[in-house]
């Protein structure tokens, strides 16, 4: 097998997208996710999850480090709960400590009491840089619903924090996608 990607994005209708999903050209059949995709040493990569519908020979797993996150929600709970803070992002390319970075943009907001506004750059959450979504997936667990969050954001080209209270993250079905944290 080789590895043929990292840090893909792979959609799911009705969910939050697995982000940092590994690309692989492994053969997976209906029924056989699941395995492991391993290196050369033997350390597991990640969880084989689907192939690319086009029939390509493309297969995708989830990555290690959000298996050992999700596996054990799983087991005590039977689901993983989340929180969101009614936002829509996207990544762009901002101007931060003299150099130029990609982070987190705030492309809608759906809640309009929000204290974020459609293009804010979120630069952290509660002091943790966020670079990429995974990096608020991260930080967005089931025990931050309620919590008050400082986020640090780039707002009219300069740094500002907003308390932002996230709500319990639900499934919707949104035409293009997933909602976002």
């Amino acid at each position: 097998m080789i590895v043929s990607g990292v840090a893909r994005t792979l959609l799911r209708y009705g969910t939050r997208p697995i982000e940092r999903a590994v690309q692989t050209d492994a053969a997976i059949n209906p029924g056989n996710s699941g395995g492991p995709v391993l290196d050369a040493r033997g350390a597991v990569l990640g969880v084989n999850v689907q192939i690319d519908a086009r029939g390509t020979g493309i297969g995708f797993a989830i990555p290690a480090d959000t298996v050992t996150f999700v596996a054990p929600r799983l087991i005590a709970d039977g689901e993983v709960r989340r929180a969101a803070l009614g936002i829509v992002v996207q990544p762009r390319t901002v101007s931060l400590e003299r150099a130029e970075v990609t982070r987190m943009g705030v492309a809608r907001v759906n809640d309009p009491g929000s204290p974020l506004r459609p293009g804010d750059v979120i630069v952290a959450v509660d002091g943790d840089p966020i670079d990429e979504r995974a990096d608020l997936y991260r930080i967005l667990t089931h025990d931050r619903v309620g919590q008050r969050l400082d986020v640090e954001v780039l707002r009219d080209g300069l740094l500002a924090h907003v308390t932002v209270v996230p709500t319990a993250w639900r499934r919707s079905c949104r035409p293009h996608g997933a909602p976002d944290p």
